[in-house]
């Protein structure tokens, strides 16, 4: 615990999560909406800034576990400025149906998953070869993912 207490880390976590409930009894739900919509969307921002020297050479390289890291990672940062942009979109404009029902929310999950499989696999990637065990945790997960969705659908349609 004692640790904790000299984190920067820890500290700027807590001092984001307790000016949140502070400016959510301040602010109307809207006006708070928008701030945070922001104030993510500049983060993420600066984040893509910094990164995307790395992110290309790890792209560009590509064989190695900290490749698929730093290549998961910075997709991860893209896929969320790239909602935060849809989700403002949708907002500036009310809503409309064409919007919402466009491909834009299933293809930003989509690249979630590659993001999130680049991470997961990345401790167990060496000199362009993933482990199988790494493999097997993906094909795991996406099987359940995809049973969950199966479910889901037979539950709409019927």
């Amino acid at each position: 615990m004692r640790r904790f207490k000299k984190s920067l880390a820890a500290w700027g976590v807590l001092a984001a999560v307790m000016s949140f409930w502070g400016f959510y009894w301040i602010l109307p739900q809207d006006q708070l909406t928008k701030v945070s919509y922001s104030l993510a969307l500049g983060a993420v921002f600066a984040v893509l800034v910094r990164y995307t020297r790395d992110a290309f050479f790890a792209l560009r390289d590509g064989r190695e576990g900290y490749h698929f890291l730093i290549a998961g990672v910075y997709l991860t940062f893209i896929i969320l400025f790239g909602q935060r942009v849809w989700a403002i979109t949708l907002d500036l404009y009310g809503r409309p149906e064409n919007l919402v029902n466009s491909p834009v929310s299933p293809f930003i999950s989509w690249m979630l998953m590659i993001a999130s499989a680049m991470v997961s696999m990345a401790p167990d990637v060496d000199n362009g070869r993933v482990a199988n065990a790494s493999l097997l945790r993906l094909g795991t997960a996406l099987f359940i993912a995809g049973l969950i969705s199966g479910i889901s659908l037979t539950t709409f349609l019927s």
